[in-house]
């Protein structure tokens, strides 16, 4: 597990699973933060990231145009229970470019998560 400024990170096979410290604000730098931590681990390979977001805090959906230009970042996960999370989502997805997904439980985002990536293998991305 990685300690962040904001959150905890930690990596399952090809797959980032992230959880972020309550009231905190995911903006530019904060995603950035992420990302490197991401690249260090992965390099070059293909990766997901899932957010658990057990914990309200704040994103700006704006940091997702540039993080939808990272090749090797392939598709992104939220799990939350909330509905108010969920329509989150709806709106954050409009700005990344790549699959992104609100589940409700780790074990379907974890799955789909793999399919992205099972097939950007297949498909030679």
């Amino acid at each position: 597990m990685i300690e962040l400024s904001v959150g905890t990170l930690h990596f399952e096979g090809q797959i980032a699973i992230g959880k972020m410290r309550p009231e905190i604000s995911i903006d530019e730098s904060a995603a950035q933060e992420i990302y490197e931590a991401c690249v260090q681990h992965y390099r070059d390979e293909p990766y997901a990231y899932i957010s658990i977001r057990d914990n309200s805090y704040s994103v700006n959906p704006l940091i997702y145009i540039n993080l939808s230009k990272k090749k090797n970042f392939s598709a992104m996960a939220v799990v939350t229970q909330s509905p108010l999370g969920i329509s989150s989502v709806q709106i954050e997805r409009i700005f990344f470019k790549k699959p992104f997904k609100a589940f409700k439980n780790f074990t379907e985002a974890r799955d789909w998560a793999l399919e992205i990536l099972i097939e950007e293998l297949k498909n030679g991305a």
